[in-house]
């Protein structure tokens, strides 16, 4: 405890109570008694800053910050557009209508989920716009839905930057709140990156048949 936060109290009842310790003899008993009789009306509980204060919910914050803005929508958006692409009836490999469903189903269990699942989905996502350059360009019957797929792709990245500041911002304001004599700490909680980057994924390899990826 800092010395600027001990009661008055509290000293010369340490002081009188480590003497006995060293010395348990009459004198320093009658004077660790005398000590408290003396401060017994000072002596109250001791408020220990932190006491009652909850702890930063991070994942609420995410939460939050996740539902006000576009990226559920966004999430939407990018279910829609694969199986749109899906439906076409354009792409005859079976590999990447698989592909593209397990990238669906990736997204509907994740839409909801912490920060790292929202930003892994957007990652996978991300490498599946480069999948779909490289190996559906050449099919016409989906450009228009390929187009928008990698136009939602940006805007969903560009919302999830977003959405990392505005989390920081959220997280600065609550520990100003919750401790406000110690605004140093939110100084740093500004300057930290709190939020773990989204991990790379490998770059596709083109495919030697450009209408399948991989069947034999």
């Amino acid at each position: 405890m800092h010395g600027r936060d001990r009661p008055p109290w509290l000293k010369p009842i340490i002081a009188t109570s480590h003497a006995f310790v060293v010395n348990p003899d009459d004198s320093n008993g009658r004077l660790l008694i005398r000590s408290i009789v003396d401060h017994y009306p000072s002596i109250k509980p001791i408020a220990v800053d932190g006491d009652g204060i909850q702890p930063l919910d991070f994942d609420r914050i995410f939460a939050e910050s996740r539902d006000s803005g576009e990226l559920p929508h966004l999430f939407d958006e990018l279910i829609a557009l694969a199986e749109k692409i899906i439906q076409s009836g354009e792409i005859e490999s079976l590999t990447a209508l698989s592909a593209l469903k397990y990238l669906i189903r990736t997204l509907e269990e994740n839409r909801n989920g912490s920060y790292l699942a929202v930003s892994q989905s957007i990652s996978l996502a991300a490498y599946f716009k480069n999948l779909l350059d490289v190996y559906l360009e050449k099919i016409p019957g989906i450009a228009e839905h390929r187009e928008a797929y990698a136009r939602t792709v940006r805007q969903a990245e560009q919302e999830l930057q977003k959405t990392k500041q505005e989390i920081r911002d959220k997280i600065s304001e609550e520990v100003r709140e919750r401790l406000p004599k110690l605004g140093r700490l939110a100084e740093i909680a500004e300057q930290i990156d709190v939020l773990l980057p989204p991990a790379s994924l490998p770059a596709p390899s083109p495919a030697t048949d450009e209408t399948d990826i991989g069947d034999q």
